[in-house]
């Protein structure tokens, strides 16, 4: 399996790159609910292609683009990915994007955004479908640093956050975490 796209009324599992594309293709929405469980598929500029149909962020596209080449050749390392996480989240601060840049990520690299010590976090798609709404910074996604050296090797991750007495739980997509208000919420 190489994805899962779990969007709600459709969820299915993707096999082939091939079929990924010509599904994001079909419907770019799925490109948001895509959870990608392996990596290292040749880059394909018809995902940025189907990324710019979503969000017409195209210079922050071109860089991921560039930036993922550069990482492939060994021009560049962690440092300079987790850069261009930080650049994307302080010029859009999207979800999609930041979704999207994620399954890139893990698609064409390999990896993920918590093997580069970051985590997003945003608002539970199934509490607001159920009508609950939690204020997250305004719309925006938040970006989280990890800052203890040791590696997260979990299925499911909870994140605790004083300031706020938020409690959040990842149920799967590595480096993109639903908040919740409590333990448990779905």
């Amino acid at each position: 399996m190489l994805a899962y796209i779990d969007y709600p009324g459709s969820r299915e599992i993707v096999t082939n790159p091939l079929e990924l594309i010509n599904r994001y293709r079909s419907f770019p929405g799925a490109l948001v609910s895509t959870i990608v469980m392996i990596g290292g598929v040749d880059v394909n500029e018809d995902y940025f292609k189907v990324w710019a149909s979503l969000t017409g962020n195209r210079q922050l596209i071109e860089d991921t683009y560039s930036e993922i080449w550069s990482y492939i050749k060994g021009v560049a390392n962690d440092k300079d990915l987790i850069s261009l996480v930080m650049r994307i989240y302080e010029k859009s601060g999207e979800l999609i994007d930041l979704v999207a840049l994620s399954n890139a990520l893990k698609l064409f690299l390999g990896l993920n955004i918590y093997d580069l010590g970051l985590a997003v976090i945003y608002e539970n798609p199934l509490m607001v479908l159920n009508g609950v709404r939690m204020e997250l910074r305004t719309g925006r996604a938040l970006l989280t640093r990890r800052h203890r050296v040791e590696d997260i090797e979990l299925s499911t991750v909870l994140v605790l956050q004083p300031e706020t007495n938020r409690q959040v739980v990842d149920w799967g997509n590595p480096g993109v975490l639903p908040a919740s208000g409590t333990i448990g919420d779905e």
